[in-house]
């Protein structure tokens, strides 16, 4: 068995390193593109990526400029359409807890007290359906889920910093679909 001598054995060292070491560097700077500019950087995977992309939603503009008036009116109007659509899921699934979180304190204590929840009762409908309202409840299964199936919001009107009424239009006739109050994010009040 021939031994190479201790030269040549150096040089084949040397030569890995620097096959290794250019492989170590292409795998960690971008290669140039046709014009000789970097492409953008690859990741592999357990490093972290890039940073995303913020994409602004209507609800955060609302936020970041802090009152509805001096937001655009499109911006309003997408938002409280979007609240509104999944408002319309809550109710249509029959979700009451789902739609409790979404009231207003002035609201849920206006539906929720018994002298107001009499004085529906005796609206005419309700009245020859024999439906006496006691709870909240009972009010979101009797009159919310059957005033408010099928519709959308057609037309949001800001009243000022932190109101809004929307509103449907229904076989030709507009009317309330919802008083909208904003704090951090969408409730449904009554004003």
């Amino acid at each position: 068995m021939r031994r190479s001598p201790p030269s040549t054995s150096l040089s084949h060292a040397t030569i890995a390193c620097v096959i290794l070491l250019a492989l170590f560097t292409t795998c960690t700077t971008s290669p140039a593109d046709s014009t000789g500019n970097h492409a953008e950087p690859r990741y592999h995977s357990g490093e972290p990526g890039p940073p995303a992309a913020v994409i602004e939603t209507p609800e955060s503009r609302i936020e970041r400029i802090g009152d509805l008036q001096s937001v655009d009116s499109g911006t309003v109007l997408k938002s409280a359409r979007r609240f509104a659509r999944e408002t319309q899921q809550l109710i249509t699934r029959g979700d009451f807890d789902g739609w409790r979180r979404l009231l207003s304190d002035g609201y849920r204590d206006h539906f929720d007290d018994s002298r107001n929840l009499e004085r529906i009762s005796q609206y005419a409908r309700l009245r020859r359906a024999g439906i006496l309202l006691e709870t909240l409840e009972d009010y979101f299964d009797h009159v919310v889920r059957t005033s408010r199936h099928g519709t959308s919001v057609d037309r949001v009107e800001v009243i000022d910093d932190r109101r809004a009424i929307a509103y449907a239009t229904v076989e030709g006739d507009e009317f309330v679909l919802y008083h909208l109050v904003w704090d951090d994010g969408w409730k449904i009040g009554r004003y």
